[in-house]
């Protein structure tokens, strides 16, 4: 768990899209890889 959410939180980082203005689909990204993560 702690794992996956670390390598969320690089890929949000390494995003330049995401420190200026989080764009929609970085957020439903974001999102699904959470809750898939969570399930499974």
């Amino acid at each position: 768990m702690k794992g996956a959410i670390t390598s969320q939180q690089n890929t949000l980082t390494s995003s330049p899209l995401s420190r200026h203005a989080p764009a929609p689909t970085t957020v439903l990204l974001f999102l699904l890889l959470t809750h898939t993560g969570e399930i499974r």
